[in-house]
């Protein structure tokens, strides 16, 4: 900064004024995508904490029931779909007070049983079709037992256990 001889201040230079911008520009290149991943994993974390919860209720209700859903090294979803109101009548008041919905992306939830009424389920899945909102695992619906590491895999929770679930570093 340059002082005029009356010791009056007239501003920054363009040289002072580059680096400041420089440095605020590798500040932001590095921060924006480490939040933006923590951003996912955030997300990540809530929808298998709601996941969890509706389990929780959903196995408090197989308790009184004699009946639910379960899974193997290939997991396929079961096969009979419910929407969220008849998950909620199930479950909504006596085993959760408010079924979530949706997963913290904004996607809805997938439930499926194994058998439809008036046979005794066995087998109950919850998925999250992750980030991108596409499901995987095709028409058949199959999936691999284990992890995943990028945002966009589905989560699935079955018979008390995840199925498919994010661990470690995820990757775009």
């Amino acid at each position: 900064m340059r002082r005029s001889t009356n010791a009056r201040f007239h501003g920054f230079t363009l040289m002072e004024t580059l680096i400041v911008v420089a440095i605020l520009g590798l500040l932001i290149a590095i921060g924006v995508p480490m939040w933006l991943n923590s951003l996912n994993r955030a997300k990540q974390a809530q929808t298998m904490a709601n996941m969890r919860e509706i389990a929780s209720a959903w196995e408090a209700r197989a308790a009184d029931y004699r009946a639910y859903n379960a899974a193997g090294a290939k997991f396929q979803m079961p096969s009979v779909a419910l929407a969220a109101p008849k998950v909620e009548t199930l479950l909504v008041p006596t085993y959760l007070r408010a079924l979530p919905r949706r997963d913290a992306w904004g996607h809805p939830f997938d439930f499926a049983i194994d058998k439809q009424a008036p046979g005794t389920a066995t087998q109950y899945a919850i998925r999250s079709p992750g980030r991108n909102g596409k499901l995987d695992g095709g028409k058949k619906k199959k999936y691999t037992i284990g992890t995943t590491t990028r945002f966009d895999c589905d989560i699935i929770y079955a018979n008390g256990v995840f199925i498919s679930y994010p661990a470690g570093v995820q990757v775009k």
